[in-house]
């Protein structure tokens, strides 16, 4: 092997290049790497507790998504997820993970190479192995069946199941932990909290219920004090629409209960006399 190929091979600088321009990651004199992980607040699901056995922001977003590397230790997480079908079904395994107290989120699965619009998952401690994993699922199992909701156990990321195959074919070797020993050894990167800060709650519980709306889940109105989110349409196509005229006023900038009320009618939504919810009221 020539010098060129061996500098290529031991270059691992060349895939977070970006992230490094970027000021996300810093190289330092040490030759080590260290990198910003913070939570974010833009998030479609609520994690009531961090699974803090887990490095999940490196060992997936920097060593599968950057290095495309299975790390060892990702064989041995096991997830149990659900599949609500509804807001309300989505509201009550919240509750579930609330009152378990375990690490787990729920929320909207915006995902495009999953199905269903709601996922659920608990994490199980990745020290008890499979049989651990095993017991906790049998004890969220026995509560979901009870509600009509199906559970499955999987291993690792579902991401991670596609790039490489059947996790129950995955197999350990030599130089798959060579490389993860090395990166162990360069990038320094803490896990940070992911546990949903309470005030974020409302928000995301709001795009939960609007996220319900748009994809034709009508629990959502459990939600909205059985108030549709929107007026319906008028439709030309069966009947001559009738009912008072509305004055349409023009939009004004000014900040104040009269531009709010103005920019309302501007859009059509005069609703709150006709029974219709108000954005402000869905919290």
């Amino acid at each position: 092997m020539g010098e060129y190929q061996e500098l290529a091979k031991r270059n691992v600088l060349k895939p977070i290049e970006k992230h490094i321009d970027a000021g996300v990651m810093r190289v330092h004199y040490d030759n080590t790497v260290t990198a910003e992980t913070v939570p974010k607040r833009h998030t479609p699901f609520i994690m009531v507790e961090h699974p803090w056995d887990r490095n999940c922001s490196k060992w997936f977003q920097i060593y599968f998504e950057l290095y495309g590397l299975l790390p060892p230790p990702c064989m041995n997480c096991w997830k149990i997820v659900a599949k609500p079908k509804t807001l309300r079904e989505l509201m009550e395994i919240h509750a579930l993970q609330k009152t378990l107290g375990l690490p787990a989120k729920a929320g909207m699965e915006v995902r495009t190479y999953t199905s269903g619009i709601y996922s659920a998952f608990w994490y199980c401690p990745m020290k008890e192995g499979l049989e651990g994993a095993l017991e906790l699922y049998k004890l969220v199992n026995d509560d979901l069946s009870k509600r009509g909701i199906e559970c499955i156990l999987k291993r690792a990321c579902t991401e991670m199941e596609m790039k490489y195959g059947a996790s129950n074919m995955w197999l350990p070797n030599n130089k798959q932990q060579e490389f993860f020993d090395r990166l162990e050894k360069i990038f320094k990167v803490k896990a940070h909290d992911s546990k949903t800060i309470p005030m974020y709650y409302d928000s995301i519980k709001r795009e939960w219920i609007e996220w319900a709306y748009q994809h034709g889940d009508e629990t959502y109105l459990r939600y909205t004090d059985n108030k549709p989110m929107y007026a319906p349409l008028v439709t030309y196509h069966d009947r001559l629409p009738g009912g008072v005229p509305i004055e349409i006023q023009p939009f004004t900038v000014e900040v104040d209960d009269g531009a709010i009320e103005s920019y309302l009618r501007s859009k059509n939504c005069e609703r709150y006399s006709a029974g219709y919810v108000s954005p402000l009221e869905v919290v």
